[in-house]
């Protein structure tokens, strides 16, 4: 256990010293930049629309099927599970899950 805390911790140093030398913070917030009507992907009908999330290192670009404002309101969930994930309130993915004891 300890190896893991040991390392946990280099990891979690460097990424800091990494945002404050980068000078951007450890934190960042993600929002919804823009949303734009697209080809529909071969083999697929129907509207599409490609939208983009910055605030991390590289914007993130998904498509999806539907009419403007629902594909808006996707991206906008995106962005807050990502903005909720980064803010330490969530539990990590890879984080032990609780057994349910019989």
């Amino acid at each position: 256990m300890q190896t893991t805390q040991a390392v946990s911790s280099t990891t979690a140093s460097t990424r800091e010293a990494a945002a404050k030398a980068s000078g951007s913070g450890l934190i960042r917030h993600y929002k919804v930049t823009s949303v734009a009507k697209t080809k529909a992907p071969s083999g697929a009908d129907g509207n599409w629309y490609r939208y983009v999330l910055e605030g991390g290192r590289s914007p993130i670009t998904g498509i999806r099927r539907g009419t403007l404002k629902e594909v808006t309101e996707h991206a906008k969930r995106c962005a807050a599970d990502l903005n909720e994930r980064n803010s330490g309130r969530s539990p990590s993915a890879w984080a032990p899950r609780k057994t349910k004891q019989s």
